[in-house]
């Protein structure tokens, strides 16, 4: 809410703010409970993340698939779709370039 600039502090208070402690860092003995803490609980471990990046890339691979194949199926039933001003035809035309085909 404040700005430094806008604190108009006297010596006293200066003083009390710089003789609060700063963070500390933890020790070495409470990093190493946490990690094999967290290593006997599986979340920390290299095995894990492995798998969590090959599962992540095939769910994602998956998901970017079916949007695709969603996405051309629609285009394909909508563009198939008569609108209101064309006439559906009752007998199926063809061309020349149909029967060719045939």
């Amino acid at each position: 809410m404040f700005n430094e600039e806008e604190i108009e502090l006297t010596d006293t208070e200066r003083a009390a703010l710089a003789a609060l402690p700063r963070e500390r860092t933890p020790s070495d003995l409470l990093e190493g409970r946490v990690m094999n803490e967290l290593r006997s609980r599986g979340i920390l471990s290299p095995a894990s993340r492995r798998n969590n990046r090959v599962a992540t890339i095939a769910l994602r691979s998956a998901a970017a698939i079916l949007i695709f194949f969603a996405g051309a199926l629609t285009e394909r039933f909508v563009s198939d779709r008569p609108t209101k001003n064309e006439i559906a035809p009752t007998q199926p035309v063809r061309t020349a370039q149909v029967e060719l085909w045939i």
